[in-house]
């Protein structure tokens, strides 16, 4: 199965300990049959801004969230977790292989979609990591930004569809950091 983005890449951009790949085995969990490949054959980034499940085992969104004082949705109970920023995590539903995001902060039935799947996920987290060298490299931020957005909405229009993305978020941090700086 061809992917628009290699195991090479990945580990070019986050070194081999920087990637993490999710065996293929059985668990009572169905794994969407493209979602399973993407996974065990081009991985998952792991670093400072995303990390990822590093042990490479699922987690069920049910389990993690048993003891949490509002319930978690009855449709989200089956998803995995694939890893989280520093204020969301970030949940795959098996099913269809669509990755969705639990904000911090906010009531769990709060989640949204983020991504059409894991291929867009990692694709997004590549063009971030260049946007993001690019801010601090001193070049028009938002000429860069707008790019960025390209960029992103040409391989999945769903990141920056909502009113407030969660991407916008993202990318509001690292503008901090470079007018800061």
């Amino acid at each position: 199965m061809r992917h628009a983005i290699t195991s090479e890449e990945l580990i070019g951009r986050y070194g081999i300990t920087g990637v993490v790949y999710f065996p293929r085995y059985e668990t009572d969990v169905y794994l969407h049959e493209k979602t399973a490949n993407f996974l065990s054959s081009v991985g998952l980034p792991h670093d400072e801004q995303f990390m990822t499940r590093a042990e490479g085992t699922p987690i069920l969104l049910s389990e993690k969230y048993a003891h949490h004082e509002e319930g978690l949705p009855s449709q989200c109970e089956n998803w995995l977790e694939l890893g989280w920023f520093s204020y969301m995590v970030i949940a795959l539903d098996p099913a269809d292989g669509k990755v969705y995001a639990f904000p911090e902060g906010e009531p769990l039935d709060a989640y949204v979609q983020l991504h059409r799947d894991v291929e867009s996920l990692v694709y997004t987290l590549l063009a971030f990591q260049e946007f993001a060298d690019a801010c601090r490299s001193g070049a028009d931020l938002d000429q860069l930004e707008t790019h960025f957005k390209e960029q992103i909405n040409s391989f999945d229009p769903i990141p920056f569809a909502a009113e407030e993305p969660e991407w916008t978020r993202i990318i509001e941090e690292i503008l901090e950091e470079s007018w800061s700086a």
